[in-house]
């Protein structure tokens, strides 16, 4: 992406991918979902296409049923659809898929998002922009939580070692990975030389990435928790 913004290629529209086979919102999805708002902006809103999938997996009431709760509340669709984004089916096949990537092709011109204008402003510390609070209160959220299973299963329960030592090491990875955060910085020119903006570092894609992934592994095996764990 680094290379595309110098070249002064820019995105015209977002195409957000969000499966609709959960019978709940799920804190993955959330957190998703967060985080994709305060990389765009609300102004980038309007430009943002979110496609629904897996309706091969639900019935077609229970799909829309699902796309509608989410499409009228605030912390999930709704802001984003009361600002012109689009709520679209992806039926899974090459025809519908290249229909919603030609939606694209109706923004004239390109726009600049909330993070690359962020970057800018603070002289690319990632920890000081939106996307970057944002990330470090869910990952703080995150390691809370696994503090309290670990000391739950201790109290709990004598023969759960490994699990233990398990969750711990996931504290410690997601620990480092705060810190990453918190250190992370990206060069950046004044506004005058470099008009595009400075690209959104790889660390924080990165963090997107796996939380998309996460996001995906969650809707095919469930989400993760200690006591569903086969024991």
């Amino acid at each position: 992406m680094a290379k595309t913004y110098e070249e002064g290629m820019l995105l015209h529209g977002i195409i957000f991918l969000q499966p609709i086979n959960q019978p709940r919102l799920q804190g993955s999805e959330k957190r998703r979902t967060r985080l994709f708002k305060k990389l765009l902006g609300e102004n980038a809103y309007e430009r943002v296409v979110v496609a629904t999938t897996m309706w091969n997996q639900v019935s077609e009431s229970e799909g829309n049923q699902r796309q509608a709760e989410r499409k009228t509340r605030q912390d999930v669709w709704g802001d984003m659809a009361s600002r012109g984004a689009r709520i679209v089916r992806h039926n899974d096949d090459r025809g519908s898929a290249i229909n919603i990537i030609s939606s694209l092709t109706n923004f004239s011109s390109p726009i600049t998002l909330q993070i690359q204008e962020e970057l800018v402003q603070n002289g690319g510390r990632v920890a000081a922009t939106s996307a970057g609070k944002q990330l470090d209160e869910d990952l703080g959220k995150t390691i809370a939580k696994m503090r309290g299973e670990i000391e739950a299963l201790v109290r709990e329960r004598s023969n759960t070692a490994d699990e233990v030592r398990e969750l711990r090491a996931k504290v410690t990875q997601l620990e480092r990975e705060r810190s990453e955060l918190e250190e992370s910085n990206v060069s950046t020119r004044s506004p005058s030389s470099y008009p595009n903006n400075p690209s959104t570092p790889s660390s924080l894609l990165a963090s997107c990435m796996l939380y998309m992934a996460e996001s995906w592994w969650n809707a095919r095996f469930g989400e993760y928790s200690p006591a569903s764990r086969g024991r």
